[in-house]
C-alpha cells in the first residue's frame, strides 16, 4: 500500500481553500495616489538664499542627504538662488 502525506479529501479541501483565497485576492482594493502641487514663484529671487532643513528622523539620514544634493543641483542653476551660509538668515527653507 502506498503511503501519502495527505488524504485525497484533505488535499481537495486545501486546493479549494487556496482557490478561494486567490479569487478573493484578485478582488482586493488597490490604492493609488497622484499629488500635484502648484505655487507661484515669488518676485525678485535672483541671488536670494535658501537652506535645506531636515525634519526629525531625516537628520543624519543618507537617503535625505542624497535627495538634498539633488535638490541643491536643481535649485542653484535655473533659479539663481544660493545656499545660505547661515541657515537662520535664509529667505527660503526647503523641507
Amino acid at each position: 500500500m502506498k503511503q501519502t502525506l495527505f488524504s485525497r479529501s484533505s488535499l481537495c479541501r486545501m486546493l479549494s481553500l487556496l482557490s478561494v483565497v486567490m479569487l478573493l485576492s484578485g478582488c482586493a482594493n488597490s490604492w493609488s495616489a497622484k499629488v500635484t502641487s502648484f505655487e507661484q514663484w515669488p518676485y525678485a529671487t535672483q541671488g536670494q538664499s535658501y537652506t535645506i532643513e531636515p525634519r526629525g528622523s531625516q537628520d543624519n539620514n543618507l537617503e535625505f542627504a542624497t535627495i538634498a544634493d539633488t535638490v541643491r543641483a536643481a535649485i542653484g542653476g535655473p533659479t539663481g538662488l544660493v545656499e545660505a551660509t547661515q541657515p537662520d538668515q535664509a529667505r527660503f527653507v526647503v523641507q
